[in-house]
């Protein structure tokens, strides 16, 4: 149903790990982890512009505050002609009130296709053989394979915490115990978490130094 999105992020998660494959070897497990990390860091390049839109219009709204604190005053029992005058006044001052909610919107099923990509290398339910056998979206049966037999510190890529071990069994080579996925999942999830209060730290703070209004 979302193949229009599975295909071009399995195609450029694939590129990313052919340019890595050939420096690391195609079966590095790091080679596949660096593939998805440049995936998820080409689609914040992508939004880098309508990120810096989001925090024009974030300054100028807070530069208009005082306006819109008189509109709502003046048409507060007129939401219809309240909106009109916000609108008017944001147009004439080149911002949107809304400016950024597109770029969060857009960052949504993009990384719901990542995620489904990733785990469609392991069919519930398939054999290492039968999973090796599929390609999935850009990726060959071949490509599968090398995904499946990848490790990152001993833990199959697209693992979770709590896949039951018939799954953890299905990704061939060494036998997974569910200790060496937490080992890897959790210090991951919270350098993950770390990292995301950071950005959205800097996110807040425009060019001048001040905190954003976002």
């Amino acid at each position: 149903m979302l193949d229009f999105l599975y295909y071009p992020v399995s195609f450029v998660m694939r590129l990313w790990h052919e340019l890595f494959g050939a420096l690391l070897g195609p079966a590095s497990g790091l080679a596949w982890a660096l593939s998805v990390v440049f995936l998820v860091l080409t689609v914040r390049a992508l939004l880098v512009r309508p990120a810096w839109t989001r925090m024009r219009s974030a300054r100028i709204t807070r530069a208009l505050g005082p306006q819109l604190t008189a509109l709502r005053e003046k048409h507060r029992h007129d939401s219809r002609r309240l909106a009109e005058a916000t609108a008017a006044l944001h147009r004439e001052h080149g911002s949107s009130p809304v400016a950024g909610l597109g770029t969060a919107l857009l960052q949504i099923p993009v990384f719901v296709a990542l995620l489904h990509v990733l785990r469609s290398f392991n069919r519930p339910g398939l054999s290492f053989e039968q999973n090796a056998a599929i390609a999935n979206y850009a990726f060959g049966p071949d490509q599968v394979a090398s995904f499946l037999q990848a490790r990152l510190f001993g833990a199959p890529l697209s693992a979770w915490l709590t896949m039951p071990a018939d799954q953890l069994a299905s990704f061939g080579g060494a036998p997974v115990a569910a200790g060496a996925v937490a080992a890897v999942v959790v210090p991951l999830a919270v350098l993950a978490a770390v990292c995301t209060h950071l950005s959205m730290r800097f996110a807040r703070v425009d060019p001048s130094g001040q905190p954003a209004v976002v």
